[in-house]
């Protein structure tokens, strides 16, 4: 926190970049599988996205999300760090089953959750960034 405050960006502009980048991962989420077939007609899946995957867990999207978290009561900063605990849990078992529950899914239900979950994250940032407005009046 302190180096956001020594650079002088303020929580509501915090607020609203993480809620632009949430955004547009969300967008992205929602379009998956709209794209067409590459120019080379190959029906080998995309392998160069996957190593995107990691990042994106601990990607701006999520580091502003969890300074937003923190910028609130004791209990909000518990509930925040007891969630980060059980989403590496989380992680790890999707990790580490990943294959399986891929095959068990199939690719249709698949694109149907990341699409609804895109929405979601669309959601969340579009939220953020009307709070982050609310925040930017109260100020004024």
């Amino acid at each position: 926190m302190y180096i956001i405050y020594f650079f002088g960006i303020s929580i509501a502009a915090l607020e609203i970049s993480g809620g632009l980048i949430l955004l547009i991962m969300g967008i992205e989420m929602v379009r998956e599988g709209d794209k067409p077939p590459s120019a080379g007609g190959s029906s080998v899946e995309d392998v160069g996205i996957v190593p995107l995957a990691t990042p994106m867990l601990a990607g701006p999207g999520a580091i502003s999300l969890v300074i937003i978290l923190m910028k609130g009561s004791v209990v909000t900063k518990a509930f925040t760090l007891v969630s980060i605990v059980i989403l590496f849990a989380l992680v790890y078992l999707f990790f580490h089953y990943s294959v399986r529950i891929a095959t068990m899914m199939g690719p249709r239900l698949i694109k149907a959750i990341t699409r609804i979950f895109g929405l979601l994250v669309a959601g969340f940032a579009i939220q953020y960034m009307i709070d982050a407005l609310i925040l930017l009046q109260v100020l004024k």
